[in-house]
């Protein structure tokens, strides 16, 4: 047992009233929490783990609280302990969105896109102001995709031409995100952070990083997941089923209707900056985590660009320097990996 599982297992034993209970692990996360599962008795619990040195479970507990009141599915707090960094949660068992997509679709997309409005109107907690996606926010996770993506996996010195390209292409997508409406934004909205409970119906997980941004984002991170693939007909009807749900409550409120090509734009630029960003989150996964698991996400996530920019003149350099260069350079970094039978990678 580490010593964080040991500290853990203390405050528990607290909690229980020295009780007998069993530790699980339950998942990792990108990031540095970690979640299991307590069994006590019939009863079970997720608790998540999250030092106090890296990740501060606040945001997690503020949002939680009020979304909860608000009548959105995240899970109960049983207990927090802020200063060590463990909360004792309510478990949503096992089976993720993603596990259930397959053969669930047309069930599970339509809940997850109510639930989307939803969690656009949720109040903000009062002892968390949700912090704004602004331009330096923007910029900052873009940067994540020129530093760890194209210089450190890549090896990449850029030349002043491929500076300028991707400058300006960072500028559109920048500048795209903050002529968007600016609506509560789950930030993560996708397939691994939904679960299915045992009564069919979605909780929502992973919530912490929740920010006041782009309204098409967490509909281009459902749509456009980096752990599932849709073909773009299907992608095509559930935006415009989710744009009727945008429409239908803005014309109850007596507001105009978004036009359906300006949401477009939205969403596909929105989507281009959200995958731009999670392969450079990915290749620092892999190269400063050890968490190699997430290369093999990388070339879904270059589609995703690849199949947005198509749509738009302004972005054909980007495009053609991604598609001729960059996507073959990443292809032959990760097939020299599943070659090499010392590789984390490796089948």
């Amino acid at each position: 047992m580490d010593s964080r599982l040991e500290l853990a297992h203390q405050w528990l034993t607290g909690f229980f009233n020295h009780e007998d209970f069993e530790i699980s692990v339950l998942s990792d996360d990108a990031s540095f929490r970690r979640y299991f599962r307590v069994q006590y008795g019939y009863q079970h619990y997720a608790l998540m783990d999250a030092p106090p040195d890296k990740e501060s479970c606040h945001p997690f507990l503020a949002i939680a609280k009020t979304w909860h009141q608000a009548g959105i599915p995240v899970p109960l707090v049983y207990a927090v302990d802020l200063e060590q960094g463990f909360m004792l949660l309510e478990d949503f068992g096992d089976t993720t969105f993603l596990a259930r997509a397959g053969t669930d679709a047309e069930k599970l997309y339509p809940q997850a896109l109510e639930m989307l409005l939803a969690v656009h109107q949720a109040p903000i907690p009062q002892d968390y102001p949700l912090p704004p996606f602004d331009e330096s926010m923007c910029r900052f996770e873009l940067g994540i995709f020129k530093e760890w993506f194209l210089e450190k996996l890549l090896g990449l010195s850029l030349s002043p031409e491929q500076s300028q390209c991707l400058n300006h292409t960072f500028d559109l997508l920048t500048e795209n995100a903050q002529s968007q409406p600016q609506v509560v934004m789950h930030r993560d909205y996708h397939s691994r952070n939904l679960m299915v409970r045992e009564d069919d119906s979605l909780g929502l997980i992973d919530f912490q990083g929740a920010v006041i941004g782009p309204i098409a984002y967490d509909v281009a991170s459902l749509l456009k997941d980096c752990y599932i693939c849709w073909p773009e007909e299907q992608v095509a009807t559930w935006l415009n089923d989710y744009l009727d749900i945008l429409n239908d409550y803005r014309a109850q409120q007596g507001e105009q209707a978004y036009s359906k090509e300006a949401f477009q734009r939205w969403f596909d630029l929105i989507g281009m900056q959200r995958h731009i960003k999670v392969a450079g989150l990915f290749s620092r996964l892999s190269l400063r985590d050890n968490k190699h698991g997430y290369l093999q996400d990388i070339p879904l996530t270059l589609e995703y660009i690849l199949s947005a920019s198509r749509r738009y003149p302004e972005l054909e350099a980007f495009r053609h320097w991604l598609e001729d260069e960059l996507q073959p350079m990443f292809n032959q970094y990760l097939q020299s990996l599943n070659k090499s039978e010392d590789s984390p990678c490796a089948p």
